[in-house]
């Protein structure tokens, strides 16, 4: 088997560097199938990790169809689940979601957006959530994924410190690549770290987990200041205050852990950098979000003028795009994730985003302990960070949310009660 892996290989080089980076790609996601227990966990783990380095670090050496054997493998991961005995699904959800995607498949009709490939690119995004959910076996594999999110977004955040320091503390941390992103993908392990201290679970390292976990979201959050996003910041913002109104209605009485993290914050402010985001906020453009304000009352008085079929069903899946780079040279998103899929979707379309996130929202609500609150910290960031960017987009969004979905699922180490009646 050796000899003829690498057979493979070399043949693979001779081809090309790149065909040999997926040919290793597949065959490491082969080895974890064949001989790994929690391999569909290990696969979503990787590719998380995968897809955060080249969209930030290594995003200048990118391998074109690097993620195919992602893709193969966690399609096998579901055929596993079904060969085991069917796969387990909140039958609401599976519903909600399901229409979802429905609503995505009508507004192609009559479509002015973009068509062909070029569509199919965008339209397998959103599916992706349900695709990571399925992946999920037990509430080990579970921990597995949060932790890999946790020690990319730290890596990540040092990438981006490195960076700041190489570059004399420039604007934005001297990273090159949109700074709203990075921040976008270290604010999830943000929450997720944060969340877990205040559901009083430690990581196992022998007494010292307290301390590495604040050391890593002290260094998160001098990231996230070197890198100065509003929109960021101020969805952390939102989010701490879920999880503080959380804490206040079961009683948890961990406000010490709130108090920490202002003097972490404040501390972030004092050092070298610190003071970007402050910068930020005091630029003249700040009131207008950054000429976000003008794009949102274009796209605003052009849903108000729609018809009633427009306002239900949408203008067709991509509409927003085209109708904004109409009105504005150089730009191709709402900057709102909100007004693009109520353009696009219609009212029907945005109602079921909003009930499928808001279910996992409510459920995380009533949930006790570290699970509870890294659910709600996960979705509710991710929806406070729809305000300001079209995260719905990409891949590492849907990915989160099918974290959360499993996390929702698998809480306590067992199915909820609710899982009787699932869809097999």
């Amino acid at each position: 088997m050796g000899i003829s892996l690498g057979l493979a290989l070399g043949v693979a080089i001779a081809i090309g560097v790149d065909v040999a980076i997926i040919a290793v790609a597949a065959i490491v996601l082969g080895i974890v199938f064949v001989m790994v227990r929690v391999r569909a966990e290990l696969v979503v783990a990787a590719y998380w990790v995968t897809f955060t380095l080249v969209s930030t670090i290594f995003v200048d050496s990118a391998v074109d169809q690097l993620f195919y054997p992602f893709y193969g493998a966690l399609l096998l991961g579901v055929l596993a689940a079904v060969a085991r005995g069917g796969l387990r699904l909140e039958r609401w959800v599976a519903w909600v979601y399901g229409a979802f995607l429905v609503a995505l498949i009508i507004s192609l009709v009559g479509s002015d957006g973009p068509s062909g490939a070029a569509i199919m690119r965008q339209l397998i995004v959103y599916p992706f959530g349900a695709l990571i959910w399925l992946q999920f076996s037990s509430i080990g594999g579970v921990r597995t994924v949060v932790t890999t999110a946790i020690g990319t977004s730290l890596t990540v955040s040092a990438w981006v410190i490195i960076s700041a320091v190489q570059g004399d503390f420039a604007y934005r941390g001297s990273v090159t690549v949109d700074q709203n992103i990075v921040s976008f993908f270290i604010g999830i392990g943000f929450v997720l770290l944060l969340a877990g201290r205040l559901g009083g679970r430690r990581i196992p390292m022998q007494g010292y987990g307290t301390l590495l976990a604040w050391v890593g979201l002290a260094a998160m959050a001098y990231a996230l200041l070197l890198l100065a996003s509003r929109g960021t910041m101020i969805a952390i913002f939102i989010t701490v205050l879920a999880l503080l109104l959380r804490e206040s209605f079961q009683r948890e009485r961990r406000l010490g852990v709130f108090a920490a993290l202002i003097l972490v914050a404040a501390a972030g402010f004092a050092l070298p950098g610190g003071q970007g985001l402050l910068d930020r906020f005091e630029d003249v453009n700040v009131a207008t979000g950054g000429g976000r304000t003008l794009i949102w009352s274009v796209l605003g008085s052009e849903i108000q003028a729609a018809g009633v079929a427009e306002l239900v069903v949408g203008h067709g899946f991509g509409a927003s795009r085209e109708f904004i780079g109409r009105q504005f040279t150089g730009v191709s998103s709402p900057h709102n994730a909100y007004l693009q899929v109520f353009f696009d979707l219609g009212a029907i379309g945005l109602g079921l985003f909003l009930v499928l996130h808001g279910f996992v929202v409510a459920r995380a609500w009533r949930m006790t302990g570290s699970d509870g609150a890294r659910i709600l910290a996960l979705v509710v960031f991710l929806l406070a960070v729809n305000l300001f960017i079209t995260a719905q987009d990409g891949f590492l969004y849907w990915t989160a949310f099918g974290l959360a979905l499993a996390m929702s699922s698998w809480h306590s180490g067992r199915a909820p009660a609710s899982r009787q009646g699932a869809t097999r």
